[in-house]
Order: C-alpha cells, then sequence, then structure tokens
C-alpha cells in the first residue's frame, strides 16, 4: 500500500491564495447580489439631449441641466447637463460605498478570528486568516476615497490592533 507524503509548502500556498481569494470573489459577488450599487444611468439617463441644446440660464434649469456662465460664448455660457443628476448619484453612492465597507470589515474580522481561534487545519486557518486580512483591504480600499483623513487614522488604528491582538492570543508561546 501506498503512502502519502506531506504536500509541498507550495502547494499549501496554492491552498491558501486560491482560497482566501476565491472566498473574497464570492464575498463581492453576493454584496452585489444583494445590494447592488446605484447606477449612474439610473440618475442620469443618455436622453438628457434637451439640456445640452438649452441656450439659456431658464430653460437649462427647466431642463434640469446647471447654467455655467462663460462669456467667451455667443449664448453666454452652456447647459451641463449632468450637474444635477450625478450630485443625486454621488448622494445615493456615499452610504453604499459605506455599507459595504461595514460589511467587509466585519467579514475581515470574522475571518481574522477564525483562522486564529478555530481548530481547524493549519492550512484552512492560514486561508481564513488572509482571507480575512484581504476582506480588510477590499473593504477599505471601496470606501477610502470616501473617509476623512481622521477616520483613516481610526480605522488604520483599529486594523493594527486587531491584528496584533489576534497575532499575539495565537502565537505567544
Amino acid at each position: 500500500m501506498e503512502t502519502l507524503s506531506k504536500p509541498s509548502p507550495l502547494v499549501s500556498w496554492a491552498f491558501i491564495l486560491g482560497i482566501a481569494i476565491v472566498l473574497n470573489l464570492f464575498f463581492v459577488y453576493v454584496v452585489n447580489l444583494w445590494y447592488p450599487a446605484p447606477q449612474y444611468m439610473d440618475f442620469c439617463p443618455v436622453e438628457n439631449g434637451k439640456a445640452a441644446a438649452a441656450t439659456s440660464p431658464d430653460a437649462c434649469t427647466a431642463a434640469s441641466g446647471q447654467w455655467n456662465p462663460d462669456p467667451s460664448l455667443l449664448s453666454g455660457g452652456y447647459c451641463d447637463t449632468t450637474a444635477v443628476c450625478n450630485a443625486q448619484f454621488e448622494e445615493a453612492r456615499k452610504p453604499h460605498e459605506r455599507n459595504v465597507f461595514v460589511v467587509f470589515s466585519i467579514l475581515g474580522v470574522a475571518l481574522l478570528a477564525a483562522g486564529a481561534f478555530l481548530k481547524i487545519p493549519n492550512v484552512l486557518a492560514s486561508a481564513a486568516s488572509f482571507g480575512g486580512v484581504l476582506s480588510l483591504i477590499i473593504g477599505s480600499v471601496w470606501y477610502w476615497g470616501l473617509m476623512s483623513d481622521v477616520l483613516h487614522v481610526i480605522i488604520l488604528g483599529l486594523a493594527l490592533v486587531l491584528l496584533v491582538g489576534f497575532a499575539w492570543k495565537k502565537f505567544k508561546n
């Protein structure tokens, strides 16, 4: 009877990376399926041509555009056809991005905790931990541009405390 040898570290790392990446892809698609992002075209449809044709401030405003004075033009300005709808889109997008960040942060912390504290095979514990770090990165990148610098510092500080705390509990001798 043939005995199985211990898999090489490269095989283990391939599984760790594969599981962590596919797990996070799964999270992205689940979030997009159950909590779809606002779509730009829902706020700024292509048929906004009547605003573009507006040649006066009143006609532009009536066509849901924003008049921008420009003395170099014969009409005295131009109609921005997307200013109003773009602002509405951004207002709908901001809470969505924040909520996705919160979901990925919770998933990331849960995976880190599972990898650090559950009695599971090492390759799965490593995959969960790496997947948790990747979830934290994905969530942060998703919302990073909308966060204030103070929130950046708070989030990075919390992430550092969690990572050091989990590592301390898991790896102290």
